[in-house]
């Protein structure tokens, strides 16, 4: 015997709060991982409300009991539908949809209202169902991408029964016509109807579910895939390994090929027991920072070979939990050609400072032979302004350039005649210009030695002045290196106090008054500061060494 109608509405309402419910709980669990779940949530809830409606009849207008229930029914399956659009990647317009949407109110308001004939509201709401369910069924079955169509199958077929059977409804209807206007009233047909959509509804949501973890399976799979791919296709070598005594659970080729072992020479074995580790104290220390939450990145270990080779590794390290069980995923780069390069380029680099030594030595040596008091100058300048730039907080490979460019920053006057260096009398205007022209000559002979510091340039510049009253370029200010400028107060001080051939010594008090006033004008203000510092506050003192280290 069927069931009258109201019964059949109550338990088609209780289904949908069910169906809501448990869609609910798939968007709660995967709204940020799929596209259009949301609609589906918000889809079934209009169908669940749209029943409501329609057993509150009675209580509300018939209009809102009547047209408003069917419609939200019907607004609630179209964003069902655009849901599955956005779920399957293939959205299209609505615009028919809306359209058709706001024809059946129209139809379903005339037949409510104008001329009440519940026929015609059952045709006319079943026909945009079977439109509707039809869209759903061709987008999941056809439009879908080959791809995902193994996924869509099951929801296309539900929604192409819902269709069918929505047509059936509609031949039923017209064969056996309700005699009453009053839905309640009406007959089996409608009963039928009902009880139909209610099942289908309840395989509709389970088809839905379905779908979302087949697609959950297939992306998971893919992730393993790549996964996989990724972990045996990297130059590194990775493996997974208990915390506790170090068992390789899992190892990639790149593994095995970095450290000469076979697959299963090494599953289950024991980092310890195959001897990876060349010291077994680096194990603990790694497991040690990992337990105490802190990571393990590009740290250089030691490691041994199969074959008792050394291995010189860049090492990484993670930890995860795998049944409860604590594992280091680590990875091991392969550095030992890379640690040897480094090497030949440090013993190539020291060959080169050791090649520019003897080139500087050699100079001195001939300034040494011609002018005795240069080189004790050069000395003394030399010891003044590595100080001053260590003082002045300079990075010590910059200290090491200003020490060169400071012991060779006289190399210029090679090219003067010794009777001028040596002279004890005022000299000539001619005879200063050819002074003045060592700084030039200095750069003239070392611009094309390939020096990693700014040593040509130095010298050339150590007689410039901040006012542009320098020599042999007259540059002012900015344009002065800062190498320069702490040449140029050193050079200053040890002349002044200094003995030449040409006068006595002026003494140290003389010096430092120089450049105390031309402070600001003549020479740099924070390298006059450090100076002064260095003599007045810290007792700085001339040295004579004989052969100060360069480098």
């Amino acid at each position: 015997m069927m069931p009258d109608i109201k019964t059949v509405m109550l338990l088609y309402l209780i289904i949908n709060i069910i169906n809501t419910g448990a869609v609910a709980v798939i968007w709660r669990q995967n709204r940020g991982r799929f596209a259009g779940i949301s609609f589906w949530l918000v889809g079934l809830a209009m169908q669940a409300a749209g029943p409501l409606l329609m057993v509150l009849r009675g209580l509300i207008p018939d209009f809102i009991s009547m047209t408003g229930s069917n419609t939200i029914v019907l607004a609630g399956t179209l964003i069902i539908f655009m849901g599955l659009e956005r779920f399957t990647g293939k959205r299209g317009g609505q615009v028919h949809n809306y359209i058709l949407l706001a024809v059946f109110i129209a139809v379903s308001a005339y037949f409510v209202v104008v001329q009440p004939n519940l026929m015609a509201r059952d045709i006319a709401v079943t026909v945009v169902i079977m439109i509707f369910t039809f869209q759903c069924s061709w987008l999941l079955l056809r439009r879908a991408d080959p791809g995902i169509r193994q996924i869509t199958r099951l929801a296309g077929i539900v929604f192409a029964v819902y269709s069918a059977f929505s047509l059936i409804r509609i031949t039923l209807t017209f064969i056996f016509p309700d005699q009453s206007n009053d839905f309640f009233k009406s007959g089996p047909v409608n009963a039928l109807a009902m009880t139909g959509y209610t099942l289908l509804n309840i395989c509709l949501t389970i088809s839905l579910v379905l779908m979302v973890n087949r697609r959950l399976l297939v992306d998971v799979k893919s992730q393993e895939e790549k996964f996989t791919t990724a972990f045996q296709s990297s130059p590194y070598g990775i493996t997974l390994t208990s915390m506790s005594d170090g068992t390789i659970f899992e190892a990639n080729d790149g593994f095995v090929n970095i450290m000469g072992y076979r697959y299963d020479e090494v599953i289950r074995k024991t980092t310890l027991g195959l001897h990876i580790w060349a010291r077994e104290a680096d194990r603990q220390a790694v497991v040690s920072e990992l337990a105490q939450g802190r990571e393990v990145h590009a740290i250089e270990y030691q490691f041994r070979k199969k074959t008792g080779e050394a291995l010189t590794g860049l090492f990484s390290a993670n930890l995860v939990t795998i049944n409860n069980e604590k594992c280091i995923l680590s990875s091991i780069g392969d550095i030992t050609i890379q640690r040897g390069a480094e090497e030949a380029l440090k013993v190539g680099e020291k060959k080169y400072r050791d090649a520019l030594q003897s080139i500087i030595v050699a100079m001195s040596k001939f300034n040494e032979s011609r002018d005795p008091y240069t080189t004790s100058h050069e000395h003394r300048v030399t010891e003044l302004t590595c100080a001053i730039a260590a003082g002045m907080g300079l990075p010590q490979e910059q200290i090491g350039g200003i020490r060169l460019s400071s012991y060779i920053h006289d190399s210029g006057k090679l090219a003067l005649p010794l009777e001028i260096l040596m002279y004890r009398g005022k000299l000539t205007e001619m005879q200063m210009s050819l002074v003045r022209a060592h700084p030039q000559n200095a750069y003239n002979i070392l611009v094309d030695i390939e020096f990693p510091w700014p040593i040509a340039i130095t010298v050339w510049q150590h007689h410039e002045r901040l006012d542009g009253s320098g020599y042999p370029q007259g540059l002012r200010g900015g344009d002065i290196i800062l190498e320069a400028r702490i040449l140029a107060v050193a050079d200053v001080v040890e002349a002044m106090a200094s003995a030449r051939p040409y006068r006595p010594a002026l003494g140290i008090d003389k010096a430092l008054e120089e450049i105390s006033n031309g402070k600001g004008k003549l020479y740099d203000p924070a390298v006059v500061d450090v100076c002064l510092k260095l003599f007045k506050k810290e007792g700085f003192e001339f040295t004579e060494p004989a052969m100060p280290e360069i480098f």
